[in-house]
């Protein structure tokens, strides 16, 4: 099996929905079966097929039967639209699928060798245009899906050395092909309708390798000048949450202003409410994430509090703003559960009366553990001080804490944040993150110096109190 540069964002949709009578149900389950060409049978090969647009997490491989092929049964995707990964070990290939919402089996002749992977509905079909339908959807989009292989790899390869013109050719193939599968009758409308936003998507994505390459030559989208129209022409579609990198690419474009500014922004461009609830919780999120609670909370939640009155979204936004004022000056550390090395339930109060240097780590934080040496140092030199030093850890596995922990020959005080709403509370987006606390428990300084600073830290530890 030839190892893959790239993993396709849209590569394969078998599909032939549109000869679907529209009176017919969708069945609730499909029973999928793939067959490998002999060329593409691998040794260790798993196979995973997800139904899109229902937030399926099993994440079981298909079962591999006796004969070499493989089987899996799992919820009807309503948009008829599927995904298959398929994974030996040194490559992986990631194929969207598009199955009749109406079939209850389908079976498929997968061949993972070449250029660019290929799939063939094999399943049998009662109605000759149906079928015709199906040899359409596949020839065009097997067509795209090797246009964008060839393209992805061209413009990560090339963008350096591309001029602007080069970058407009790539575009206008993207589109050529996309226009040309739109203009073929017995294409599926499906296949047509994915084919339009992925053909967007990847013209967008061209520009932004371009652009970071070459230091921002063209303007994307939003502008007389720009190479793109504005995504929500394109994506405001119940197909587009279906791409992985429609979301993002929507929120890039959403211009930069007041919070009420973007949410008007989403709700006067985007009628589909899959992606306006998406781009609204996007936008949310990075005004929660973003803001300086260390000065104006109080102007940050009556904002929060009037957009909420306009556009009418969750209370759990104004709820996860709220929680965050442990990160403002003066603040108590948050109520969240702490458990010792013994696993007995501990508070920060135990502290009181002395100055608390706190660092946030995991196991898995290369950064955090590189800084326990120089933290472990301090704490011997300041013994006996009013500062005591005390790691928490965000692991989400205790026993991974435990591991790290004495693998690091870590000591003193270490506790583990048990229900994992420390880093959410403190509005803590990146670890280690290092925090003082008074003697009353009260938040000091929001981002302390590491301990690897050395006398920078020491000094201000030294000057406190």
């Amino acid at each position: 099996m030839k190892k893959m540069l790239f993993a396709a964002a849209g590569c394969i949709i078998l599909g032939m929905a549109s000869c679907v009578q529209q009176n017919q149900e969708q069945k609730e389950q499909v029973t999928v079966t793939v067959s490998l060409q002999e060329s593409s049978q691998a040794d260790g090969l798993q196979l995973y097929v997800y139904p899109l647009g229902i937030g399926y997490e099993d994440d079981s491989p298909m079962q591999a039967l006796p004969d070499g092929s493989y089987c899996q049964t799992m919820p009807s995707a309503p948009q008829g639209m599927y995904s298959m990964v398929c994974v030996d070990g040194t490559s992986q290939y990631t194929m969207p699928l598009f199955f009749m919402a109406t079939r209850d089996t389908v079976s498929l002749l997968v061949n993972l060798e070449g250029e660019c992977p290929s799939a063939l509905i094999t399943s049998a079909f009662s109605d000759r245009r149906e079928k015709s339908v199906a040899d359409a959807s596949m020839e065009a989009l097997n067509s795209f899906n090797s246009l964008y292989y060839s393209l992805s790899r061209k413009i990560w390869t090339e963008a350096r050395t591309m001029d602007v013109q080069g970058l407009k050719d790539m575009i206008s193939e993207y589109e050529s092909l996309k226009d040309e599968i739109a203009g073929n009758r017995k294409v599926s409308d499906q296949v047509k309708a994915y084919v339009r936003i992925w053909s967007y998507l990847q013209s967008f994505e061209s520009c932004t390798v371009f652009n970071r390459m070459n230091g921002n030559k063209v303007n994307i989208s939003g502008t007389e000048d720009a190479l793109l129209d504005q995504p929500y022409t394109v994506l405001d579609s119940e197909y587009a949450l279906l791409h992985q990198s429609a979301l993002g690419t929507a929120s890039q474009s959403i211009p930069k202003g007041t919070l009420d500014e973007r949410l008007r922004y989403i709700r006067d461009n985007y009628s589909n409410a899959a992606m306006r609830e998406g781009l609204q919780r996007s936008v949310l999120n990075s005004f929660i994430r973003n803001f300086n609670f260390s000065n104006g909370y109080e102007h940050g939640l009556e904002a929060l509090n009037t957009a909420q009155n306009t556009y009418g979204f969750d209370q759990s936004y104004i709820d996860a703003f709220m929680e965050r004022i442990a990160s403002t000056p003066g603040a108590p550390f948050p109520d969240v559960e702490l458990a010792d090395t013994d696993g007995n339930a501990v508070s920060i109060d135990k502290f009181h009366g002395k100055y608390i240097y706190i660092d946030l780590w995991a196991s898995w934080c290369i950064p955090c553990c590189k800084e326990v040496p120089y933290l472990q140092e301090l704490e011997k030199d300041m013994k006996g001080s009013d500062v005591v030093f005390v790691s928490i850890s965000v692991d989400e596995s205790e026993q991974a804490w435990r591991d790290r922990m004495s693998e690091l020959d870590m000591h003193g005080n270490q506790l583990w944040n048990r229900d994992g709403k420390l880093c959410d509370k403190l509005n803590v987006s990146g670890i280690p993150h290092f925090l003082i606390y008074d003697r009353d428990g009260k938040l000091h300084t929001y981002s302390a110096q590491r301990p690897s600073s050395g006398h920078a830290l020491r000094d201000i530890l030294d000057n406190l109190k």
